[in-house]
């Protein structure tokens, strides 16, 4: 009985060998690696990063792609596309169009001969209405950049354009999660080789091909509503964890001299006083398991003061928190608060607020650089240490002060200095083209050649040098309803990948 046992479980976990090695040649593996694309993959992508298993002794991997047509009659021709020799079996190779069907092989090459080949796998290449340049493009200007490497995530496209404007990649649909009605926020590559975007309810991460890696709790355990309200801001930090915006509601009493609407459904009487639901911002860290490891809300931090000075025109009665930045070396965070004007320098992870910077209510406050910002829309610091932002500079409060909207640098108040200064300031009126009054959004990035990304929230992308020279510039268009190619008012931000080699990594960190 013990040896049929034995004998048994033998034959069990051979038959499990068996299974799995099936599997693996299902799936495009075999003992050597890993092959990508495998026989009858879709991918939404058209730069494409082919692999195939190493081969001792082989000098080169010679690609060969050709492109597969179905006539009307129903027959299939299949036409070369390029034939591309590499040292190594991974192969980064853009193809002509998305909505097409390609089939390739490599063959192993000793010293120019060929001395083995893959079969031929096929795969289809998919597409959506955002990479139909028929219907919505991204349309260069001006382009400065040489051979500088440079591709650009579009929050509003949902695509990875090249430095030619043409789409590469697009954010496929996840079910339940994702469709092509959903709103994108923040879609950027992060430095875990991966991609992470926001919508309404979810704040995900992904890999190049779609496949989903990550989410955040839906459920909402910080802002005590169904959901956590989650916006503008996502980020991978450097230990793992991932720290997101968000919003909750909380309940804030109004002086006995600010006037406010009672029959306003925000408004709440209790016990002869009247109080408002203010949504106040939220930033939430989880780490890989979903837990909340930290959480720091704005409304605890925020004067009635701040909330209900009877300014200009009107009250915000919200601080629309729009950004955070987090300076994972100093332990600091940075948090964009556009109603009321502000941006506010918190200690990491105690909360405490170090220092308020933009509009003081009242005057007495201790608040520095009055007046140099308005509506600002992102924030960040730069490699030498400088705040910059995105000033869309009009005042929601009071919109007949309507101002050119800018990017500005500003250093921070030190033992050497007690003041907000202003370091460098470059306007958005660049081409007649483009509005220069934004109204919101808008976004600043700072590359690492030192020049800035700058998206205008209102179709306008460009690069500028510190030189304040243009060396990129773009409008997101869309055509309209009478046929003619119109500038989006959307954008909302956006980012980029700097290098071929970045863009490798991403792409068979994917399949590896």
């Amino acid at each position: 009985m013990f040896i049929l046992m034995i004998r048994d479980t033998y034959f069990k976990n051979f038959l499990r060998l068996v299974l799995i090695f099936a599997a693996f040649n299902h799936m495009g593996l075999n003992a050597y690696g890993q092959i990508h694309p495998a026989n009858g993959d879709t991918v939404n992508y058209r730069m494409v990063g082919f692999k195939v298993p190493e081969k001792k002794g082989v000098t080169d991997y010679e690609l060969e792609v050709w492109q597969v047509f179905i006539t009307d009659a129903g027959s299939k021709i299949e036409e070369v596309f390029f034939k591309n020799e590499s040292k190594t079996s991974t192969i980064l190779t853009m193809l002509p169009s998305f909505c097409k069907n390609y089939q390739w092989r490599v063959k192993y090459k000793k010293k120019g001969i060929a001395v083995d080949s893959t079969q031929w796998y096929n795969f289809s290449v998919t597409c959506s209405r955002y990479t139909d340049t028929t219907k919505n493009r991204l349309r260069v200007i001006n382009n400065k950049l040489g051979n500088q490497d440079f591709y650009i995530f579009i929050d509003a496209t949902r695509t990875l354009n090249d430095k030619y404007g043409n789409p590469i990649w697009y954010l496929k649909d996840i079910p339940g999660i994702l469709d092509d009605a959903t709103g994108v926020r923040d879609l950027e590559m992060t430095p875990y080789n991966t991609i992470t975007f926001l919508t309404r309810t979810h704040a995900c991460e992904i890999d190049y091909d779609g496949n989903l890696l990550w989410m955040a709790p839906t459920k909402g355990s910080v802002s005590g509503e169904p959901t956590e309200n989650y916006h503008h801001e996502f980020t991978r930090l450097n230990n793992g964890n991932y720290m997101v915006a968000s919003s909750k509601i909380m309940l804030r009493e109004v002086p006995p001299n600010v006037p406010s609407p009672t029959g306003n459904r925000n408004a709440i009487i209790r016990d002869g006083k009247l109080f408002r639901k203010i949504p106040f911002g939220t930033i939430i860290e989880y780490d890989s398991s979903g837990k909340v490891v930290w959480s720091w809300m704005s409304g605890e931090h925020l004067t009635d003061e701040d909330m209900f000075t009877p300014i200009r025109k009107a009250i915000p009665y919200s601080t629309h928190m729009n950004a955070f930045y987090f300076d994972e070396r100093n332990k600091v965070i940075y948090t964009s608060h556009r109603d009321i004007n502000r941006i506010m320098k918190i200690a990491y992870p105690s909360g405490h607020v170090l220092a308020n910077y933009g509009q003081a209510y009242p005057p007495t406050q201790r608040v520095y650089g009055d007046g140099f910002f308005y509506g600002q829309h992102t924030c960040r610091l730069s490699r030498n240490g400088e705040l910059y932002l995105f000033n869309n500079n009009n005042d929601p409060l009071d919109s007949s002060a309507q101002k050119i909207s800018s990017v500005m640098f500003l250093k921070e108040p030190d033992v050497n200095n007690d003041s907000l200064i202003k370091t460098w300031e470059f306007h958005c009126d660049i081409d007649s083209l483009f509005n220069p009054f934004t109204s919101g959004g808008g976004g600043v990035l700072e590359l690492t050649t030192g020049d800035i990304l700058v998206c205008t929230g209102s179709g306008h992308n460009f690069i500028v040098s510190k030189s304040k020279k243009i060396l990129w510039d773009a409008a997101l268009e869309f055509r309209n309803s009478e046929g003619k190619w119109e500038v989006s008012k959307s954008g909302y931000r956006n980012s980029a990948i700097e290098s071929k080699e970045q863009l490798y990594e991403l792409i068979f960190s994917s399949n590896r």
